[in-house]
C-alpha cells in the first residue's frame, strides 16, 4: 500500500477541510446571531436561562412567550431579544 499523496488526493483533502471550516464558522455565526448580544445577563442568570433546555418538554420553542414559530431562533418577550428555540428559563409557560 502506497502512502504517496497524489495531486487529486491532496485537492480532495484540502476541499473537505475548507468545507468543514466554512460549516463551522456559519454555525457559530448563526448561534451568535440568534442570541444577538442583547440579552440582559442579570435577568438571564436570575431566570436560570440555558441555551439547551434540561427539560425536553419545556423548550423556548414551545413557550407562550416565544415569537419564533418553528424557527430555530426567535424573539423572547421576557428577554426582549432573540433566543434559540432549544433554550429554557424559569419563566417558561406553555403556549395557550
Amino acid at each position: 500500500m502506497s502512502t504517496k499523496m497524489t495531486r487529486r488526493g491532496l485537492f480532495q483533502v484540502t476541499l473537505a477541510g475548507a468545507v468543514a471550516s466554512v460549516a463551522g464558522v456559519a454555525r457559530a455565526e448563526g448561534e451568535q446571531a440568534c442570541l444577538d448580544g442583547k440579552m440582559n445577563e442579570g435577568l438571564a442568570a436570575a431566570l436560570n436561562f440555558t441555551e439547551q433546555s434540561p427539560k425536553p418538554d419545556q423548550k423556548c420553542g414551545g413557550c407562550g412567550l416565544y415569537d419564533g414559530g418553528d424557527a430555530a431562533c426567535g424573539h423572547c418577550q421576557i428577554f426582549s431579544c432573540n433566543v434559540p428555540s432549544t433554550g429554557h428559563c424559569e419563566s417558561w409557560s406553555p403556549k395557550g
